[in-house]
């Protein structure tokens, strides 16, 4: 899937999504490690619910990136920023409907736009 197709889906989202998930993981997945993967259940993946979940896909694929998240209490408004650096790129998102969302956004922004570079 393309990123622009993940990124609108993500956009679109209202909460935790497992189709979004599944294909964010078979996105990301390469062939070498496809193997690894057969042993685990897909859908354990749980990235629109688990903020260690988006952090851990942020790290890989914009390592050495400064991130950050943050939600104002009792409110809808989630924020996530991400700078990386070594490739320039800078992405923030607002008002997404969770901290884990708003980072999984700014994350295939950002390594979207560290690949068009």
């Amino acid at each position: 899937m393309k990123y622009a197709d993940l990124i609108a889906k993500l956009e679109a989202a209202t909460g935790p999504d497992k189709d979004i998930d599944l294909a964010i993981v078979r996105t990301f997945i390469s062939d070498g490690e496809a193997h690894l993967h057969e042993k685990y259940d897909l859908d354990s993946y749980r990235l629109t619910e688990s903020i260690d979940a988006a952090i851990a896909l942020a790290e890989r694929l914009l390592p050495g990136a400064f991130v950050n998240i943050g939600t104002m209490i009792g409110g809808k408004l989630h924020h996530a920023e991400i700078e990386c650096d070594e490739t320039g790129v800078e992405v923030s998102v607002n008002n997404a409907p969770s901290v884990p969302i708003a980072l999984l956004i700014a994350t295939l922004k950002g390594h979207g736009a560290s690949h068009d570079a």
